[in-house]
C-alpha cells in the first residue's frame, strides 16, 4: 500500500512542474498532428514559465453538454471510438498515457461551429500534467492478458495475472479462474463472441451500447460473488492511474451514449490488422 501512496505522490509532483507538462503537451500536439479528430493547444513558451502554462485558447463544449448529447448517434459513436483508439495508441503504441480522466481536461468541438471548417467533430485535450510513462516491463503482461482475454484463454490470463502479481499461485483453482474470469469481463465491449452479451446491451444493428450495459457495476458485482476478497491483493503501484485511465475511457463512452462495438479497433493495436 506504501507504494501505492508514493505513486500517487510522485503523480502529485508531476502535476505542479509545469515545463514538464509543457513538454509533454507539445509531444502529444506532435504524435496526433496527422489526427483530425483531436485538438491539442499549442504551448506559448514565450509566455510560460515554471509556474506558468501559456497556450492557445481551444474552444469546445463539456462532455456532458446538451450541444453534445444531441448530436446525432453516429457521430457521437464516432467521438467514443476516438477517445477508444486514443487510449490504444497510448497503450500499445507510446507508452505514454495521460492517466487523469477528468471531464474538465476534455472538451468536444462540433463541426462547423465558431468558424472551425472540420467536417469532423474533435475532441480537444487539456491538461498533460498526469502523463504517466510506462516500462516494457510493465506493459507486456497488460497487454498479454488483453489478448489473452479477446482469445478467450482463461489459463494465460492467469499467468498474465500472476505475473502481474495480482494473482498468486499459491491460490486454489477455483479461485483464479474466477479471478480471471473477472479481468476477461473487462474486455465485454471488444469481444468476437458477442453471444454473452445482455440483450440490453445490444442494439437492433448488434452493436454495443456503453451507456446501457452498465458493465462496471456488473463487473463489481461479479468480483464481489466470486469471493475474490478473501485472497485480494494490492496490484503493482503501476495501476493507480492505468486502471482509473481505463474507468475513465469507458465512462467517457457511455456519457456519449455510444454505440458501436470496439472489436475491429482492438484487432488493429493487436494483431494489426489491414483495413481496419
Amino acid at each position: 500500500f506504501n507504494d501505492w501512496l508514493e505513486e500517487v505522490r510522485e503523480m502529485m509532483h508531476r502535476e505542479v512542474d509545469y515545463r514538464l507538462e509543457a513538454r509533454t503537451t507539445e509531444k502529444f500536439r506532435q504524435m496526433l498532428s496527422h489526427d483530425a479528430r483531436f485538438v491539442v493547444p499549442r504551448v506559448l513558451p514565450e509566455y510560460s514559465t515554471e509556474h506558468i502554462i501559456a497556450s492557445t485558447y481551444e474552444h469546445g463544449h463539456s462532455v456532458s453538454s446538451t450541444a453534445v448529447r444531441d448530436l446525432p448517434l453516429a457521430r457521437r459513436s464516432a467521438l467514443g471510438q476516438a477517445a477508444l483508439e486514443l487510449f490504444f495508441r497510448e497503450l500499445f503504441k507510446w507508452g505514454e498515457i495521460q492517466t487523469d480522466p477528468n471531464f474538465g481536461n476534455y472538451r468536444i468541438r462540433i463541426a462547423g461551429e465558431q468558424g472551425d471548417d472540420s467536417e469532423t467533430d474533435r475532441i480537444v485535450l487539456l491538461d498533460f500534467g498526469a502523463v504517466q510513462s510506462y516500462s516494457s516491463d510493465f506493459l507486456e503482461p497488460v497487454i498479454q492478458m488483453i489478448k489473452a482475454s479477446y482469445e478467450e484463454d482463461l489459463e494465460q490470463v492467469i499467468v498474465g495475472g500472476i505475473e502481474l502479481r495480482f494473482m498468486s499461485r499459491d491460490w486454489p483453482a477455483e479461485v483464479l479462474d474466477k479471478f480471471g474470469k473477472v479481468c476477461m469481463s473487462v474486455l465485454e465491449p471488444l469481444a468476437k463472441d458477442r453471444s454473452q452479451w445482455p440483450d440490453y446491451a445490444v442494439n437492433s444493428h448488434g452493436q454495443y451500447r456503453w451507456k446501457q450495459s452498465d458493465l462496471p457495476s456488473r463487473v463489481a458485482k461479479q468480483a464481489a460473488r466470486s469471493a475474490i476478497s478473501r485472497y485480494f491483493r494490492v496490484p503493482p503501484k503501476e495501476f493507480v492511474f492505468l486502471n482509473r485511465k481505463l474507468i475513465g475511457v469507458y465512462t467517457f463512452i457511455a456519457v456519449l451514449h455510444s454505440e458501436f462495438n470496439g472489436e475491429d479497433l482492438l484487432r488493429k493495436y493487436l494483431y494489426g490488422d489491414a483495413g481496419v
